[in-house]
């Protein structure tokens, strides 16, 4: 994909395509923070991944300095806006991947799971969203984590589960990925995969 194919959001964040690592050549998109606080967003605009209230994504990510990658999904931007300021977001903080529900721009947090890489290490994610039913069969969101293996096996991380299910029939619902982090702060993201059901 060439950035022509994404909405980009960039608050304090600058957007390059770096030579320095990557999974396919020649380069990586790299967002770092250029003050205290530095947020972005790339979110798709290819026309047969718009209205996607199931899907999945995939990426490969480097956690270059203290950065959260993000996963943004059922995102209400409207086509030519890169927000995340009503979306799904499954973050990873130092350890863990928290997932949020961000309403006008206020995230409420639905739990946490998994692991994320630590500093200057890489990882291969895919984050699954669908209509399905908690543990207790009430109706829910349900998103699944998952992080490929030396073996390049795909591992369960966790799933979890938001009952309020929010736009679900939504008529915008695009998926994408984001970045937050402080002063200095960057990683890299490559091989971005978005995927929806097919049957």
């Amino acid at each position: 994909m060439a950035l022509s194919d994404w909405d980009i959001w960039k608050p304090n964040t600058t957007l390059t395509l770096d030579a320095t690592w990557y999974k396919s050549s020649p380069t990586s998109v790299k967002l770092a923070s250029t003050g205290t606080t530095g947020r972005g967003g790339l979110i798709s605009r290819r026309a047969n991944v718009q209205l996607v209230p199931e899907g999945e994504i995939r990426f490969w990510v480097k956690k270059v300095i203290n950065s959260q990658p993000a996963f943004s999904f059922r995102n209400q931007s409207p086509l030519g806006s890169g927000q995340c300021e009503n979306c799904y977001l499954l973050k990873g903080y130092a350890t863990t991947w928290q997932l949020s529900r961000v309403v006008n721009g206020s995230p409420t947090v639905i739990g946490t799971m998994g692991t994320c890489p630590s500093n200057g290490e890489e990882g291969h994610y895919r984050c699954v969203f669908w209509n399905g039913e908690n543990l207790s069969g009430v109706a829910a969101l349900a998103v699944s984590l998952y992080q490929e293996n030396t073996a390049s096996e795909w591992v369960l991380q966790g799933t979890l589960y938001d009952t309020v299910n929010m736009w679900r029939d939504s008529t915008i619902n695009r998926m994408g990925i984001g970045f937050s982090g402080g002063s200095g702060n960057s990683l890299q993201f490559d091989d971005t995969e978005l995927w929806t059901p097919t049957a």
